[in-house]
């Protein structure tokens, strides 16, 4: 998994910050379903608007992934 930060600073408290994540399938067959997950920093949360799903807790948001991804 790679995370970079997609928006550009300086933020200040309540601005959003968005990130881009890719994730490859490093074997050779197709996976299954997977989840990915990514720790937040400290003092931030997912935005409101999250439209593809993430679920927070504990401070670690999660998306669960249900099509295959292909290898390679």
């Amino acid at each position: 998994m790679v995370k970079v930060e997609s928006s550009s600073g300086p933020y200040l408290v309540g601005d959003v910050v968005e990130f881009d994540i890719a994730v490859r399938n490093q074997g050779n067959v197709s996976s299954g379903e997977f989840s990915v997950a990514d720790v937040l920093a400290s003092g931030t949360q997912l935005a409101e608007d999250n439209v593809l799903n993430w679920v927070e807790n504990a401070g670690v948001a999660t998306l669960q992934v249900t099509v295959p991804l292909g290898p390679g």
